[in-house]
């Protein structure tokens, strides 16, 4: 689904459980071209594509997939829980803020969806969850924390117990048994490019990008913040309207998260 553009990309979107398959499979294709661009797949990519919710990808002006990412959406009890599983960048458009724009292109159709389904769905808060060895990344969560309810930089008992369940389904093992955040050896020999910036001041010492350490970050945003502010950030950021069409997440789960990395 044809989404919108800025000056330098094309967007698209599609709800990856309900596409034909004769659509999922060319576009599974372009985007494990990005992800062998800077990543050493933990699993087939068709494979992990298939458990997500939804796909979120950028197009250069000649037709070819530069940058995706993946979203697994499900709703628990009166929060709709969305793990941004996968964002991959080719290395020659990365520094252009793919990654960001995705995230506002969700922002936008979560907004969407809240007011066409909100009332039927019954959610009032949004629980976001990602796994990183990205040391800019890190930074951008913490520089924009200030905007939730509460998140791994101030843990309440909803986002411990998150975690907590997080780590159990995952099999994860912890760097230091004092901080649940930092997962030893969560991407085991994915990792190809080296970091290009120091590590920040919340990163432990006993980290190591070599080995595939990851950073888990669970946040509770508001739906006042989502609906209002990050949304009309997100418009006069990037200055291009998106289609009007959501992507179509009619099927969320009801069930418990499913933890997928």
């Amino acid at each position: 689904m044809y989404l919108g553009r800025n000056r330098k990309y094309k967007f698209y979107a599609l709800e990856i459980r309900h596409c034909p398959e004769e659509e999922l499979t060319p576009i599974a294709a372009a985007c494990q071209k990005v992800e062998l661009d800077v990543w050493n797949a933990c699993e087939n990519f068709t494979t992990y594509l298939k458990k997500q919710s939804a796909l979120i990808y950028a197009k250069c002006d000649n037709d070819e997939v530069v940058g995706f990412a993946l979203f697994d959406v499900s709703i628990e009890e009166n929060r709709l829980i969305v793990l941004a599983n996968e964002c991959m960048v080719l290395k020659k458009h990365q520094g252009k803020g793919l990654p960001t724009i995705f995230t506002a292109i969700l922002t936008a159709h979560i907004r969407r969806d809240n007011k066409k389904r909100g009332a039927n769905r019954g959610y009032k808060a949004v629980t976001f969850i990602s796994s990183t060895v990205n040391f800019k990344l890190m930074k951008a969560f913490k520089n924009y924390d200030w905007f939730t309810v509460a998140s791994t930089f101030k843990p309440d008992e909803e986002i411990l117990k998150i975690t907590r369940n997080y780590l159990k389904n995952e099999k994860c093992t912890l760097i230091n048994d004092n901080n649940l955040f930092f997962i030893k050896n969560a991407f085991p020999d994915a990792v190809k490019l080296k970091a290009t910036i120091a590590p920040p001041s919340f990163v432990p010492q006993e980290f190591q990008s070599d080995r595939g350490d990851a950073f888990l970050y669970v946040c509770r945003i508001r739906m006042f913040w989502l609906l209002g502010f990050m949304a009309k950030w997100s418009h006069f950021r990037y200055g291009f309207r998106f289609s009007k069409d959501l992507i179509p997440l009619d099927h969320l789960s009801q069930d418990d998260v499913m933890y997928t990395r």
